[in-house]
């Protein structure tokens, strides 16, 4: 028991903080409680960001999906009276590919072949992507498509935009536990 540390919290004097409430507040830290506090809000934010990776990844699967089979099978969901097929085909593996792209941006791309992951730029950034995506509705809407296709192509767009709203989310909180990690002081005494 003699080597057992005993906890003294340090204690501003009165005189220094005013009233009784900031004094209750004013509690020190020592640095195993600031490690706790701090590997606490980690595991918390690492939690936060597994979980918007997994609606994240959902949903671009979901819309990889729709967008695989709309370039297998183009009669199914667009008006193919007003546009030829090979075009719809095209749209469908340009939106295809950016859905891939943002698959890669959530996942990571360490479980593709060194070949692919050895490509310069590649994958290609959030905002590129965004901006590559609302090509194809932009030009079912200039070209007068029905609302129903230019819905579908704007589905991708849509997609993109939520990721680079997640993708920043956690940023963010990586970012504030790394600010958290600098705010560290040392407590002389605590």
């Amino acid at each position: 028991m003699e080597n057992i540390r005993k906890r003294i919290p340090f204690k501003v004097p009165p005189e220094l903080l005013g009233t009784e409430e900031e004094e209750t507040n004013a509690r020190i830290q020592d640095e195993q409680e600031q490690e706790e506090v701090i590997n606490a809000l980690r595991v918390e934010t690492d939690t936060l960001n597994a979980v918007i990776q997994r609606i994240l990844l959902s949903s671009v699967g979901i819309s990889l999906f729709l967008h695989t089979f709309l370039l297998l099978n183009p009669n199914v969901f667009l008006d193919t009276l007003s546009t030829p097929t090979p075009l719809i085909r095209l749209a469908a593996l340009i939106q295809t590919s950016l859905q891939f792209n943002l698959l890669m941006l959530v996942r990571g791309w360490t479980w593709l072949p060194v070949r692919i992951r050895e490509i310069p730029n590649f994958p290609i950034s959030i905002q590129y992507t965004t901006l590559l995506a609302s090509a194809v509705p932009t030009i079912s809407i200039l070209s007068g498509r029905s609302w129903s296709q230019t819905a579908v192509w704007a589905a991708a767009d849509l997609v993109s935009l939520f990721v680079w709203t997640g993708l920043q989310w956690i940023r963010e909180g990586n970012a504030s536990i790394v600010e958290l990690e600098k705010l560290r002081y040392e407590a002389k005494g605590a």
